[in-house]
């Protein structure tokens, strides 16, 4: 066990393993994220391929939803409650200008919405440079976060069924994102930058879109886990 892409499954009561495939992933695996219900469950590689699995009983059932062949080490992705999965897809490349007055070809990514039910697939819009580096969705389908390497950092509200985009801060590299279980906080994780801002731990409320506190670190903080009852934050 431990193969390229191999996916395993093992028993939380004794740590036996129940079930392992090796075809669904040719290349490694980037990012894994179960819905709520435990009945599904998606995976990513550093290659764009994003699976699909059905965990109704028996061995796990695989199918491919996405394939951008464009070679990323992080390639987030995560459940929105039992009905969607979110994760990026790389869109092509963008001319940017650098300081000296050249220009240099910057890869872009849009964030994909897919329900799992209807097998369809919603572009929110190429709105990533470089590549995305966090991405998380809250438990009740409410919201999702995202950041880039362009240190923008943009939260998503899918009340009323679209998907209204704002942007919460631009000038950190957001590498860590966790909400609350009732989406009411959403932890953010920076990894800072020498010259720049220190990395920082930041707690937003979502329905103002406020900062409520930020708190300096000495190291990037690129994970984050808010506790079940909201009243804990845990983070490295």
């Amino acid at each position: 066990r431990g193969g390229v892409g191999e996916v395993v499954w093992a028993d939380t009561a004794d740590g036996a393993f129940t079930h392992t495939d090796h075809v669904a992933h040719r290349d490694p695996v980037t990012a894994i994220d179960y819905a709520p219900s435990g009945r599904t469950m998606i995976t990513s590689d550093l290659r764009g391929r994003v699976v699909l699995w059905r965990l109704d009983g028996g061995r796990p059932k695989a199918k491919q939803i996405q394939f951008d062949n464009r070679v990323t080490l992080i390639r987030p992705l995560a459940m929105v409650g039992n009905s969607h999965a979110v994760f990026p897809r790389y869109s092509g490349d963008v001319l940017a200008r650098k300081p000296d007055g050249s220009k240099v070809p910057v890869a872009t990514y849009a964030v994909q919405f897919y329900d799992v039910q209807a097998d369809r697939m919603a572009d929110l819009g190429t709105v990533h440079y470089e590549y995305v580096t966090a991405l998380a969705a809250s438990d009740n389908g409410k919201w999702i976060a995202s950041g880039d390497g362009a240190r923008n950092l943009y939260l998503f509200d899918l009340d009323g069924g679209g998907a209204k985009r704002f942007t919460l801060v631009k000038g950190h590299v957001v590498v860590g994102l966790s909400f609350s279980s009732d989406g009411r906080f959403l932890a953010v994780g920076t990894m800072g930058e020498a010259g720049r801002e220190p990395p920082q731990i930041q707690i937003w409320d979502t329905a103002t879109r406020k900062q409520l506190y930020a708190v300096r670190m000495h190291r990037e903080v690129a994970a984050l886990a808010i506790s079940g009852d909201g009243n804990w934050l845990a983070a490295g």
